[in-house]
């Protein structure tokens, strides 16, 4: 996956939703896990993991994470540059209160 140019607005509007960031999820795969949109669930791949939101849309397939390269390039900086690191397990956190 290479960068993409991603209108300011967008980008602000984005930060303001999920200020630390997301991974973003199929709502099947949302509905599996029990995770809704903006909760925390945790990834894990072989460089680390990490707990951050949910963000719940029918723009990544199923069975697919999507982690913004703004996210993968301060989470994981030992796998390649421009690539993402490869999820091995995503799961949900405790429900928020």
């Amino acid at each position: 996956m290479h960068k993409t140019h991603i209108p300011l607005r967008e980008y602000n509007a984005t930060l303001l939703l999920y200020p630390d960031g997301y991974v973003e999820i199929h709502p099947d795969d949302a509905k599996n896990l029990d995770v809704r949109d903006r909760w925390s669930v945790r990834v894990v791949s072989a460089g680390g993991d990490m707990e951050i939101m949910a963000k719940v849309s029918d723009e990544v397939a199923p069975g697919r994470a999507y982690i913004p390269y703004f996210i993968r390039d301060a989470w994981d900086a030992d796998d390649a540059p421009g690539y993402a690191p490869k999820i091995s397990v995503l799961s949900r956190c405790d429900r928020p209160s």
